[in-house]
């Protein structure tokens, strides 16, 4: 009996008795709690009209909410043919108001030709990254040529326009550093933000004062080609390929050939797009009035819409004069809510298709943008419209805006 209580007194030392009662307690309820459950699984007998009679009475949840049957997304309008001057939407001919063909290349025959005799020559692929064993003569050609092209010292080439951007500024920026931002920017600037972990100052969009309380003591933007270190855009709209660029001077492009993720770590260019694009500068350089036609045709669709008081009266217009791309958007004074707005301008787009006309809302990742803009009309301006085709454009928008009014009211 004492070896007993001395065992004990070494295993629970000093622990109270009323302790040790109810920690047995506990451990006894849980015992109890886990066979009863068991006894009452296997108590549990259905007959088969029972179980018959259940599953009849179930009602499974959908795996998603209800779709309206006027949801866009059930409605998918299909394009025909290429997406030239001229666009075929679900049977409709329209004139392309609607995509990014700036100076009109996508139906360029010399171009097609060009792409043509390069798959003969390369293939399709480039094989791998630009850094191991994906270069050929066409990239260091068109690297060159964009770098003569845009007057700077050198120029590196990207398979990707969105990688472009989103790889270029990390590459540069770092924690610690200070980014000034027009809070409109492209969703591929958004990301290469975010992956450079800078903090950004957003100011508002084309504010120039805004940008200039944020900074403080500037006075103004300086805006001499000379002083930018980097230039970066994409290959994928005016030039009609895909990829994009960055140029600058040697010592800022040839960082990124080592830090440029979507450069170090992608396919390159496939050749045959490559050398469509030193086509498209053969074109721009050979033709120098397609830049300023691109310009002028601007300028008229910017003034036409400004000046037409039917439109103005639904819609307000956003953009540069300059900017082949403008947006139109609901008026603030009718107050809608965002959903609102975007079934309006989707009729008034339902209604331009049917007249000829080839426009679109524009498209956000709503959940993720950092400043998600209000529900637009874009249209994309290219070089290759002509006067009677804007006429035609603003005499279907003034048709639209006053047969939707009533919507509004």
């Amino acid at each position: 009996m004492n070896f007993a209580k001395t065992v004990l007194n070494d295993i629970f030392g000093d622990v109270p008795f009323y302790h040790m009662v109810l920690e047995g307690l506990l451990l006894l309820w849980v015992l109890w709690l886990v066979f009863r459950k068991n006894n009452q699984n296997d108590k549990i007998q259905l007959s088969e009209k029972e179980k018959e009679h259940l599953i009849s009475d179930w009602t499974p949840e959908p795996l998603v909410e209800p779709v309206p049957e006027d949801h866009p997304k059930l409605k998918e309008r299909i394009v025909n043919g290429k997406v030239g001057k001229m666009i075929n939407v679900d049977g409709h001919s329209c004139v392309n108001f609607a995509s990014h063909n700036y100076i009109g290349f996508i139906e360029n025959k010399a171009m097609e030709e060009v792409a043509i005799n390069a798959i003969y020559k390369y293939g399709v692929g480039s094989c791998g990254p630009r850094g191991f064993y994906g270069t050929v003569d066409v990239h260091l050609e068109l690297e060159e040529r964009l770098a003569n092209f845009m007057e700077v010292e050198e120029a590196v080439v990207y398979s990707y326009g969105f990688c472009t951007i989103s790889s270029a500024i990390p590459a540069y920026a770092k924690r610690g550093d200070v980014i000034f931002v027009d809070e409109c920017v492209n969703f591929a600037i958004q990301k290469g933000l975010d992956a450079s972990r800078s903090h950004i100052n957003y100011f508002k969009h084309n504010d120039v004062e805004d940008l200039e309380r944020l900074l403080k003591h500037q006075a103004q933007l300086d805006i001499k080609r000379d002083d930018v270190d980097l230039i970066m855009a994409s290959m994928e709209n005016a030039m009609a390929t895909i990829g994009g660029f960055c140029v600058g001077s040697s010592f800022i492009v040839e960082h990124q050939r080592l830090s440029g993720l979507g450069y170090c770590f992608s396919a390159s260019l496939p050749p045959l797009l490559a050398a469509a694009a030193i086509k498209a500068l053969d074109k721009i350089e050979e033709n120098t009035f397609l830049l300023s036609a691109l310009s002028d045709r601007c300028h008229w669709v910017h003034n036409d819409i400004s000046e037409n008081n039917e439109i103005n009266e639904v819609l307000k217009l956003e953009g540069h004069p300059d900017s082949p791309v403008k947006h139109l958007r609901i008026k603030d004074v009718f107050s809608l809510s965002y959903d609102n707005q975007l079934e309006i301008l989707n009729k008034i787009v339902s209604y331009c298709m049917s007249r000829g006309i080839a426009v679109i809302t524009s498209s956000y990742l709503t959940a993720i943008e950092k400043v998600l803009p209000a529900p637009s009309i874009r249209l994309t301006v290219s070089a290759v419209i002509s006067q009677q085709d804007i006429k035609h454009l603003i005499n279907v928008m003034e048709e639209a805006c006053r047969h939707y009014l009533y919507l509004l009211k």
